[in-house]
């Protein structure tokens, strides 16, 4: 009977250690799928264990983990090694909770945050003696978060630049078509003529400095084609190896038959310009190093842009990769988290919008950029835009050509006096006579009196109504009435406008006088032909 009991004692006793291994087990699977490890610390001995999983998580062998506080710390980045002493100095005076967020440096230089939680056990006698707890990896929360805020930052900023990029186009057209039109009207031998091509020049660089704006809003991508990445980094390639130090190695690593993006080339050149010569900066002066640029096409995982400085809603079937790699000074994590700003630079006071503008430029063409950098190991910047559906020739570039006098009535719609008073100047000065109108409304008006007109200057954004709804207004009248829509603003921002069949053209603001001229007698070419 005896040997009876002891072995039903032996099976239960068995069954429940068997019951206890598979809890165990349970447990330690969910705390791996969590990305949960479990630590204790002897606060008397300053001992410390970790779980295997919470080694695993902070990039370690298992056994690697020094088992002290010390060690702890060590591991804890030295930002925040004081913010975690004085939470666990709180907790064990309290003998209550411990909570806290850090970062912390892997053996291999990479930076993760964590959340710390724990309790502080007393022994019999009341006093603190254990704290044990869990640290979980937050990183991608972390990351999500940065990424949220540089992406409110970019559309907070995107409207602000948006506005001053319209009103400072409205300036430049009334600046450059006077100028333009003074120039014309004096002998080439006259004194002011070399003035006025100065004024001239300098307008051309202030509307470059606007679409620059409009770039780093992410708002500009008025001239897409099917782009080849490595036969526009190739035509680069003379004028990167005289943009860098003669001491930098620049190496293309360029994969043939690429997929075609869609993209603007002159912004897509400004994008690999100003990583090739952030990268050869980063290296430092009379020091050999070596730049690389290389191209691919990659299949990508959600986890693959993890990194990705700004997110993307909608990830593409097949991306094409431009990455910039340098053996420079690398960065550490502070200037990581500015290094997108406008004006920031570490090499000295800020000179321009920098890599800003190629973030703009990038999520303006659907892309991200994701960014690793080591201090003393360099950085690597990758750039990843949608491969297009299919391929196809570029379009041919537009040319200005020079025109005859013209003839008709054409209409300017616009509420800025100056560029009514241009636009009308250089119409007439041409053979046109000339009708205006301060908003939309009154460019109905004054298409239902005046069936003679033979075209339109449109101005996108007025008070009343808008160039986009009074266009199709118009259109509703005369299905064959061209239509010239202008605007301070992006052709993307146009482009995106639901109400669009209600134009022919569009002219960017600022213009010169040539220009508007040689659309106009186009449409009215193409006009009268249509009729």
């Amino acid at each position: 009977m005896q040997n009876s009991q002891l072995e039903h004692a032996l099976k239960a006793s068995r069954q429940a250690e068997a019951d206890l291994r598979a809890r165990e087990e349970r447990l330690q699977i969910s705390l791996d799928s969590a990305g949960v490890g479990t630590w204790d610390w002897n606060i008397r001995t300053g001992q410390v264990r970790w779980s295997d999983n919470l080694e695993r998580l902070h990039g370690q062998a298992p056994g690697q983990f020094k088992g002290t506080f010390e060690g702890f710390l060590d591991g804890v980045y030295p930002d925040d090694r004081q913010p975690v002493v004085e939470a666990i100095r709180s907790a064990v005076a309290a003998a209550g909770p411990y909570a806290v967020e850090y970062r912390s440096t892997d053996p291999d230089g990479s930076v993760r945050w964590f959340e710390g939680r724990g309790r502080v056990i007393r022994d019999e006698t009341g006093e603190p003696a254990w704290m044990s707890g869990i640290c979980m990896d937050v990183t991608a929360r972390h990351r999500f978060q940065e990424q949220l805020c540089q992406t409110q930052r970019l559309e907070s900023l995107g409207i602000l630049a948006g506005g001053i990029a319209h009103d400072f186009n409205n300036l430049l057209v009334a600046i450059m078509g006077n100028a333009g039109l003074a120039r014309d009207a004096l002998p080439p031998s006259a004194p002011a003529v070399p003035m006025l091509q100065n004024v001239l020049a300098a307008c051309e660089r202030a509307a470059l400095l606007t679409r620059q704006i409009l770039a780093y809003a992410g708002k500009d991508r008025s001239n897409a084609t099917p782009t080849d990445l490595s036969a526009l980094v190739q035509e680069l390639g003379s004028l990167l190896h005289a943009s860098i130090p003669r001491l930098v190695t620049l190496r293309l690593k360029l994969e043939p038959d690429l997929p075609h993006v869609l993209a603007d080339e002159t912004q897509l050149q400004q994008v690999i310009m100003n990583l090739v010569i952030n990268a050869a900066e980063a290296i430092p002066e009379r020091r050999t190093g070596i730049v690389t640029v290389a191209t691919r096409r990659r299949q990508v995982l959600p986890d693959d842009l993890r990194n990705a400085v700004v997110p993307l809603v909608n990830i593409a079937n097949e991306y094409i990769e431009l990455s910039v790699h340098d053996t420079g000074c690398g960065m550490d994590q502070a200037t990581q988290a500015r290094i997108f700003d406008p004006f920031y630079t570490t090499k000295f006071t800020g000179r321009g919008l920098g890599l800003s503008a190629v973030l703009g430029i990038v999520s303006a063409h659907a892309g991200t950029i994701t960014l690793k950098s080591i201090p003393g190991e360099g950085s690597c910047f990758a750039v990843f835009l949608p491969a297009a559906s299919h391929g196809g020739e570029s379009k041919a570039r537009q040319v200005t050509h020079s025109v005859g006098r013209g003839s008709g009535t054409i209409l300017i719609v616009d509420d800025e006096l100056a560029v009514q008073e241009m636009s009308r100047c250089a119409l007439e000065s041409n053979g046109y006579q000339v009708l205006i109108a301060g908003d939309g409304l009154a460019a109905i008006q004054q298409v239902v009196e005046h069936p003679e007109i033979r075209a339109v200057l449109m101005d996108l954004t007025m008070p009343n109504m808008g160039g986009d709804v009074a266009a199709s207004h118009i259109r509703s009248l005369r299905p064959d009435l061209p239509i010239l829509l202008s605007s301070g603003y992006s052709t993307r921002e146009v482009e995106r406008n639901p109400v669009f069949p209600g134009y022919s053209e569009f002219l960017p603001k600022p213009y010169s006088v040539s220009l508007l001229l040689d659309k106009i007698a186009r449409l009215v070419a193409h006009g009268a032909s249509a009729s």
